[in-house]
């Protein structure tokens, strides 16, 4: 590609427009050939990232920030509770084997731990956690926050 660029023998704006499609398609060749190597292996989104875009001639666009398990206390309406809902959705996790997030986001347990559902029908009112989720872990979520608020769960 760059012996074409610097022998400038097609000058005209179809052929440049048809050089930048060729680059494109080359960087993101170069682009699944590095992730395809490291996809065997365990590895982060920031070293996802790097790779993209070490393989690539583009300049990184996504910079590096902290995921949402970096919350500040302070962000936090019910610290206690939302330290109970980790502890139960890491539980529920390491059942199932997957991450702590593919039970129930950060997100969701913040909105829980402020909204404080004491029913199913309250949970699955709640913006990230949805009908389903309620379903699956009402009953165990409601009955962690009605314990944390000295509730009964009977009436």
């Amino acid at each position: 590609m760059e012996k074409i660029s610097k022998l400038k023998l097609y000058n005209d704006p179809s052929s440049d427009r048809l050089f930048n499609i060729l680059t494109g398609l080359k960087d993101a060749f170069y682009t699944k050939i590095a992730l395809f190597k490291i996809s065997f292996n365990p590895f982060s989104v920031s070293e996802y990232i790097k790779t993209s875009h070490s393989a690539s001639n583009l300049k990184p666009v996504i910079q590096e920030t902290k995921l949402l398990s970096s919350i500040k206390p302070k962000a936090i309406a019910n610290p206690q509770l939302y330290d109970k809902l980790s502890l139960w959705r890491k539980d529920v996790a390491n059942k199932r084997g997957v991450q702590d997030y593919a039970v129930l986001s950060d997100q969701s347990l913040l909105f829980i731990a402020e909204k404080l559902p004491r029913t199913t029908d309250q949970l699955a009112a709640i913006k990230s956690v949805g009908i389903g989720n309620a379903r699956e872990h009402g009953q165990q979520i409601t009955g962690i926050v009605n314990a944390h608020l000295g509730t009964s769960t009977l009436f």
